[in-house]
């Protein structure tokens, strides 16, 4: 039987697998390749010592960033950065109610942001600034 799934549906199922992908990899977030057995289950631990089902600061991140889009209606940097900064000073949307990792590139566009919250641009350009942040929250 096929079951109607409007956008919303798919917006929510979306984040929801965003959340939980990012809860089980916690488990082995910054290991090498091969040095672990598959993970099959969502067990919490890694380098954080996170409870099951925590997410990190990837999810955190995004969860700011659909709750800027749904709430603005709009691509809304100003408005990304300052759920952003309260994410980082307040762990709002974090998994256990504060920021317990972030990125270089992501601390730098947030600090320079506090100090100039009028511009979206904040982040470092340089060619060793780029990561992979920005991909997981997609």
């Amino acid at each position: 039987m096929a079951v109607a799934c409007d956008a919303a549906s798919r917006i929510r199922g979306s984040l929801l697998g965003m959340a939980c992908g990012d809860a089980v990899g916690t488990t082995v977030e910054f290991s090498r390749p091969g040095s672990f057995d598959p993970v099959t289950d969502m067990t919490g631990g890694g380098p954080f010592g996170l409870a099951p089902g925590c997410w990190t600061d990837d999810t955190s991140l995004g969860l700011c960033l659909a709750e800027s889009l749904i709430e603005t209606g709009t691509f809304d940097m100003i408005d990304q950065l300052r759920r952003y900064s309260r994410w980082f000073a307040d762990g709002h949307l974090s998994s256990n109610g504060r920021c317990f990792d972030i990125g270089n590139t992501t601390c730098t566009a947030i600090n320079v942001f506090r100090r100039h919250p009028r511009n979206p641009f904040a982040g470092p350009t340089g060619e060793n600034t780029a990561g992979n942040g920005s991909l997981m929250r997609l």
